[in-house]
């Protein structure tokens, strides 16, 4: 094992993303992998380096997965079987629209700056009707940001198994934001909104 590439890949973790990680599960590792994890181990925090289990079997990974979520071929009672669906033909091409794509981005551009500046004034002005009419405005500001966003995504963004399996809707009002008032309201049901034609384009 190169050990440097991996010191310098644990470093720019530690590093940028600190506090980020819940608990990594490594599983049934070759017998190799343990004198190799002393080592790395050692490098890491001591406090990111207890977030890391080696398991072995349906016990070990039990300890951290309930048995409903764990799969079958791990020894568990969930029966979800993965399936690769393939590519649709042209799925990709509004990609091909950088002319849009340049508009779209201008236009997030735009947004982004006006969003700064909103929350910028907001701070300043934390009290009284002043801080109300820029909340409100900022709130607006966000709208226009999500909104911009699904309208440049399939010319950034290649689909992919997510878009295919319908896992990823984009619907025009996936977070039913009142975009008169600025406000948006929560939805039952998470998943993000452009109707499945959409997916296909």
């Amino acid at each position: 094992m190169d050990y440097v590439p991996v010191k310098f890949i644990i470093k720019c973790f530690e590093a940028n993303y600190p506090e980020s990680l819940g608990s990594i599960l490594i599983h049934n590792s070759p017998w190799v992998f343990k004198p190799c994890w002393k080592i790395i181990s050692a490098w890491l925090d001591p406090v990111v380096a207890s977030k890391v289990h080696l398991t072995y079997g349906a016990k070990g990974l039990e300890e951290f997965i309930h048995p409903s979520q764990l799969l079958k071929e791990h020894g568990g009672e969930d029966d979800w079987e993965y399936k690769y669906e393939e590519p649709i033909p042209g799925e990709n091409d509004a990609m091909k629209d950088t002319a849009t794509r340049d508009a779209l981005l201008k236009e997030r551009q735009d947004f982004a700056q006006q969003f700064e500046d909103a929350t910028r004034q907001w701070i300043q002005n934390p009290e009284g009707t002043q801080a109300a009419s820029l909340k409100q405005e900022r709130e607006s500001i966000a709208v226009s940001l999500r909104e911009n966003y699904w309208k440049l995504d399939k010319y950034v963004r290649c689909r992919s198994l997510y878009d295919r399996q319908g896992i990823i809707i984009m619907e025009k009002n996936a977070a039913a934001a009142d975009t008169s008032t600025g406000s948006i309201e929560p939805v039952e049901n998470a998943t993000i909104t452009a109707a499945s034609a959409e997916i296909a384009a």
